[in-house]
């Protein structure tokens, strides 16, 4: 996409023209959407369609590629700066010319905004026993404990260096940081992650990025630990760990029960030499990792589904409810093996290219074709008749069916790369292979 700079200035001239000045009081009897800013000694505010047009350019130029490494609070905090600038200089009428000016110069700002930065996050029920680090993807994992003094080392330097702060300021908010942020990395792996974004959008960009890594990570628990481990990964704060009241039951009278869950005890996500050997021997792990080290438009189509489904396929493995769980895994079985065009009676070419990809022998593939089908009948009982009931067993064999589909596709993507490429694939199984003219 590429920014309408004509229509964007004149969006930004219609917006100046209908501006209430000093801001717009709230009204609370309004139906109109209402906005105020004061700042540099002006006041502006705005009503009803003014608000829409000025959410509009927020959203055009959030939606351009050059700008989607910036937070819409910083698109939104430097547009406020084009129309307060364009105010002081020109009042409500500029030219076009000087509000192209302005407006080149809005955009200059938001695109000098986007760094690199260096985002930290700890890791919690996450292990690595014997192994230094662990790069998966964009995503280096390590103890806090090996890069801890160098990181305080770095900040300490920030901090001395900078004349903004008093003498007496540095040595408070070098305590602050070690009692606010260091504490919440104490005895966990970190997840390390460089990122090219401006500083409000350097979470997201970040996150994004480990949210693959950590959800490729579950999908491997049941190929390495035993089925009855409870064994958890997640950003810090989001595990649970203690018994939590599940309901309260109370009878006219006084009397009451109660039910309480245990979450835990939940095991560590624990890695060691001979199961990182095996994930990357047998499960593909580095090639998975080369796969989430590319950007997104630098992938083909069909890496770009495998990342959908690894974070469909991890989301389910971490889900609580059961017929939750179930559907995110045949929305990742979807992703694997589903052209757009097939949503009608989508549980037949489904099943086949399951069948064909994960044995060779005839009657097992009848065996698995039904199956499927059978397992595609409860997604659409839950999806559409509001069915909660999951039997345990059927869902582990949709887990099994969705991660060997995963595993099996992964090798092949050095000569697929697009669905198309799995669907002519499956048919030569079916038919042999196209003869040439």
């Amino acid at each position: 996409m590429s920014l309408n700079k004509k229509s964007l200035t004149q969006k930004t001239i219609d917006i100046l023209s209908n501006l209430d000045m000093p801001p717009v009081p709230p009204n609370e009897n309004s139906f109109f959407q209402e906005r105020a800013v004061y700042r540099d000694e002006i006041g502006i505010g705005m009503r009803g369609k003014v608000v829409d047009i000025f959410d509009e350019v927020i959203e055009l130029i959030s939606k351009e590629a050059d700008y989607e490494a910036v937070s819409l609070a910083k698109i939104e905090d430097e547009y406020y700066q084009l129309l307060i600038n364009l105010l002081k200089q020109y009042g409500r009428s500029p030219t076009n010319g000087q509000a192209k000016y302005e407006l080149d110069s809005c955009l200059k700002r938001l695109s000098e905004s986007v760094e690199e930065r260096r985002v930290l996050i700890p890791i919690e029920s996450f292990r690595l026993k014997d192994i230094q680090e662990l790069t998966i993807g964009k995503v280096r994992f390590i103890e806090f404990g090996k890069i801890q003094e160098q990181l305080k080392s770095d900040f300490y330097k920030l901090v001395d260096n900078n004349t903004f702060y008093t003498l007496e300021q540095k040595p408070l908010i070098k305590d602050n940081f070690e009692a606010r942020y260091l504490k919440n990395f104490l005895d966990k792996v970190t997840a390390d992650i460089t990122v090219r974004a401006e500083k409000g959008e350097s979470y997201n960009k970040a996150l994004y990025e480990l949210e693959n890594a950590i959800n490729l990570l579950r999908c491997y628990t049941q190929l390495i630990f035993s089925s009855s481990s409870k064994v958890k990964i997640g950003i810090a704060g989001t595990i649970i760990k203690r018994t939590h009241i599940s309901y309260l039951s109370i009878k006219t009278g006084g009397e009451f029960s109660a039910k309480g869950s245990l979450a835990g005890s939940l095991e560590p996500y624990e890695l060691n030499p001979t199961l990182l050997k095996h994930l990357k021997d047998k499960c593909y792990l580095d090639q998975f990792g080369d796969i989430l080290s590319k950007d997104k438009s630098l992938r083909t189509e069909l890496e770009n589904r495998i990342v959908t489904a690894i974070r469909w396929i991890g989301s389910g493995i971490n889900e609580e409810v059961d017929c939750d769980k179930f559907l995110k895994l045949a929305i990742a079985l979807e992703c694997l093996l589903l052209r757009r065009d097939e949503e009608e009676g989508k549980g037949s070419p489904i099943a086949e290219r399951c069948a064909f990809l994960l044995t060779d022998d005839h009657k097992k593939r009848l065996d698995l074709d039904g199956d499927v089908k059978k397992l595609y009948g409860k997604r659409s009982d839950i999806a559409h008749e509001g069915e909660t009931e999951i039997e345990k067993g059927q869902l582990a064999y949709m887990q099994r069916i969705v991660i060997s589909c995963l595993l099996k596709i992964c090798p092949k993507t050095s000569e697929w790369k697009n669905m198309q490429d799995l669907v002519d694939w499956a048919k030569e199984q079916r038919y042999g292979p196209k003869t040439k003219d």
